[in-house]
């Protein structure tokens, strides 16, 4: 009785949203033949009604009428000030077999954008009221490509475009081709965006500046042969804010200068907060690409990335380059594969005031360069400032000609609260568990190593801990996990003379054919308040301190310790200490016990250890998207019906899942959430 209730119910909020929204469905749209006749090229004489104020707007109730709106505006009637709504679904073309749309087979009908030029723009406020344009098309011989060509200080709101193919040789998106201080709100491109030469184009804009995107969406393809900007939402942007904006669609490019998930190339003044991108990213040729942008010269908060970015050049989670002075890269997200020469999980080279706060859990995957040496890192390949940051992804590589990675960084001036939990592994070059290369005056602070560093005495690969090449300064650093390098440290690979390095201690197990508890090469009496406790093994060399020390230089390193088991060096640096005394605070002379270190009596770990509290828990659970039961990263009709289908014990849903689906909140994902993501889905909520 309850299974034909449920079957029931089921039907009854089919049958439900068909009467709602006729050309809504919780059945996929593909799956629906358009119903309606399509344009038949005619333009109106009037709109459908209204005066054009806020509260009695301009109404377009069919295609002629929004070709009117072109003509009208195209003649030089710019509508500033005008408000207009649409008042149901365009075809501008039959949509069957839309996805074969080429410039020659296209369909009957070429659309005319509304605007031209700067000067023949619509400046009007134009609602969609959530209705659907389909069919839209156009070829490559003309630039400005959208459903409006200019738009100037206008408003474009509750719009989708589907089932469409916009292709144009210059700047050009589904719905503006160049935008000037227009915001742009609930908008969404379902449909195909095509360049084949060189231009700026994006699944909604193609150029925008001054403007604000709002709760907009890309869910089309994006392709270019050549091209210059290349954006998910917009191509270049200037000034301009994205705010809870989208990109599921994929997208690909054979020679670009940028692409990226939102904004291909964002200049000075820019923002982007609680933006995603979903989408697949392909780069050949010398492209670059990066999950929120390739370049974003602005402030960046609380953004995601979940799509496989694959560059044969540059790419990174977040964006490639940012080189604004003020903003921070802050709270931001990874989880695609990034495959690159230079590769990053969150940013490539950034010159802002910091990244803080930032996750990646995605796995990096580094190939050879044209250039010289490639390289890759968990969080990012430089930044002034990086603080607060986890990593979480393997990193991998082959070059012959080298590879610098890190699992936090390649270099930084300022690293601090940071940790690795990603194992790297490279074929030559150098490895920093934390940081591959520190300069002088850089520092790195309160960072843990908890990945492998190495995979075995590979010659020509140099490998440490924390960092590979140290010529600045490392204190209360820890590294828990194993270095197997040609030349291995559990702390610094090399130390330039005069390079500090205080208060660190290794727990991993250290070998290659050189190997050092702390340091592989330095001067001894630059190691302060150190200590050893894995096992150190060297075939050519090995020491529980300090392998090699420089030429000429006697002096011993300052109160460092090392357990007696650890190393069978004949002539050890620093001082042995039994397992009971690495376990007692007095055993270590110089050691802070009040501010810096500790003994908590772990059985886990029972030696000293730093009082900073470093992350020490498993990877996080993957945040998901309430209503987001299928997780394709978009809440719509087929979340509806997949939970439906669940209650109805058609489906089985994980964990994730059920969480996704209780959009009410009562604790169960059935078919109240179902009935609630429907109506939702059509505007209704």
């Amino acid at each position: 009785m309850k299974r034909s209730f449920i079957t029931v119910l089921a039907a009854l909020i089919l049958a439900a949203a068909m009467l709602i929204s006729p050309v809504s469905s919780v059945l996929a749209e593909a799956e629906l033949p358009d119903l309606r006749a399509a344009w038949d090229g005619s333009i109106a004489t009037s709109f459908a009604g209204g005066s054009g104020t806020a509260s009695d707007p301009y109404r377009i109730a069919n295609t002629p009428q929004l070709a009117y709106l072109a003509k009208r505006v195209n003649s030089g009637h710019n509508y500033a000030g005008k408000y207009f709504k649409l008042t149901s679904n365009l075809l501008i073309n039959s949509t069957t077999g839309w996805e074969n749309w080429y410039p020659e087979n296209g369909p009957a009908n070429k659309w005319t954008p509304i605007g031209t030029d700067d000067f023949y723009s619509f400046a009007g406020i134009f609602d969609g009221q959530d209705h659907t344009v389909k069919g839209l098309y156009f070829d490559y011989d003309e630039p400005l490509r959208g459903i409006f060509g200019v738009t100037v200080g206008a408003t474009i709101k509750n719009l989708s475009v589907e089932r469409s193919l916009i292709i144009g040789s210059g700047d050009c998106g589904a719905f503006v081709g160049k935008a000037y201080d227009t915001s742009f709100i609930s908008c969404r491109n379902a449909g195909t965006v095509y360049i084949p030469g060189s231009s700026k184009m994006g699944g909604l804009v193609g150029t925008c500046v001054g403007c604000e995107f709002t709760d907009c969406t890309n869910e089309g393809f994006i392709a270019a042969a050549e091209s210059d900007f290349v954006g998910g939402i917009a191509g270049f942007a200037e000034s301009t804010s994205f705010t809870n904006c989208v990109n599921t669609g994929s997208i690909y490019c054979s020679s670009c200068e940028a692409t990226g998930g939102i904004a291909a190339y964002a200049s000075y003044g820019c923002r982007a907060e609680n933006c995603v991108n979903a989408g697949e990213i392909v780069c050949e040729l010398d492209s670059s690409a990066g999950g929120i942008a390739q370049t974003f010269n602005g402030q960046i908060v609380g953004c995601a990335n979940y799509g496989d970015i694959t560059s044969r050049d540059d790419a990174a989670g977040i964006v490639v380059s940012n080189s604004y002075y003020e903003p921070q890269i802050s709270d931001c997200y990874n989880e695609g594969h990034i495959t690159a020469a230079y590769a990053f999980g969150i940013v490539s080279d950034h010159h802002g005031s910091g990244v803080t706060g930032c996750v990646n859990v995605g796995d990096i995957t580094i190939h050879e360069s044209s250039y010289g040496m490639s390289s890759g890192a968990g969080i990012t390949g430089y930044s002034s400032v990086i603080s607060g940051c986890i990593n979480y992804g393997s990193i991998e590589g082959s070059s012959e000609l080298g590879i610098n990675a890190g699992g936090i960084a390649v270099g930084v001036g300022r690293m601090e609260y940071c940790a690795n939990y990603g194992d790297l592994t490279i074929n030559k070059g150098c490895l920093g568990g934390i940081v591959c290369q520190l300069q002088i005056n850089a520092s790195v602070a309160r960072c843990a190593n908890l990945g492998s560093v190495g995979s075995g005495i590979t010659v020509g690969v140099q490998g440490g801990g924390i960092i590979a090449q140290n010529c600045g300064s490392v204190t209360e650093c820890a590294n828990y996990a194993p270095v197997t390098c040609e030349t291995a440290a559990g702390v610094a690979a090399y130390c330039e003379r005069n390079a500090a390095l205080s208060d660190c201690f290794n727990a991993g197990d250290i070998s290659g054919s050189i190997a050092g508890g702390i340091v592989y090469q330095a001067r001894p009496n630059d190691l302060v308040r150190c200590y050893d406790s894995g096992t150190v093994e060297g075939s050519d060399g090995e020491d529980p301190i300090v392998a090699l020390p420089f030429p000429g230089e006697d002096a011993e390193p300052v109160n460092c310790y090392f357990l007696d088991t650890s190393c069978d060096a004949e002539e050890p640096m620093g001082i042995p200490l039994t397992d009971a005394q690495m376990r007692v605070a007095a055993s270590y002379a110089g050691f802070d016990f009040t501010n810096i270190w500790t003994i908590a009596g772990d059985e886990d770990y029972p030696y000293a250890e730093l009082r900073w509290a470093y992350p020490d828990d498993p990877i996080p659970e993957e945040p998901f998207l309430l209503g987001d039961v299928n997780g394709d990263g978009a809440v719509d009709s087929s979340d509806a019906l997949l939970l439906l289908r669940a209650s109805m014990g058609l489906a089985e849903l994980d964990e994730a899942q059920l969480s996704a689906g209780d959009v009410n909140g009562d604790g169960a994902a059935d078919t109240t959430d179902a009935l609630l993501i429907l109506r939702l889905t059509l505007g209704l909520e």
